[in-house]
């Protein structure tokens, strides 16, 4: 890892219906998804972030903030999974993914970026 771990987090992944409607299943364990090595946790650096992005449809530019979270690259991340902090249980949806290459140090990581769900 080529990181500090700031907190632990899960993965969460999977559906329910909540009243005939698809929704998340962020109910705890229900949802988890087993890391290598039978776990369920994992150690992440989690850092609060910020960009200029432009509104499309009044072409202003605005500040967003967003998280950015590094984890081991063998965590099984997949299209729709969601992140839970276990420090302050915050639910994350993941909106970019990156595999970060070896460094000099011969180490890897996998960088996402998150958005925290309502």
């Amino acid at each position: 890892m080529t990181f500090l771990a700031t907190t632990k987090v899960a993965l969460l992944r999977g559906t329910m219906l909540d009243h005939g409607d698809e929704v998340d299943d962020n109910r705890i364990p229900d949802a988890l998804v087993t890391l290598p090595g039978n776990k369920t946790a994992t150690p992440a650096s989690l850092i609060q972030k910020s960009k200029n992005v432009q509104d499309p449809s009044s072409g202003t530019w605005r500040k967003v903030s967003y998280m950015r979270c590094q984890l081991s690259p063998t965590t099984p991340v997949q299209d729709g999974d969601r992140i839970i902090d276990l420090r302050t249980f915050i639910i994350y949806s993941i909106t970019d993914s990156t595999a970060v290459p070896r460094s000099l140090a011969g180490q890897a990581s996998l960088t996402l970026d998150l958005t925290a769900s309502s």
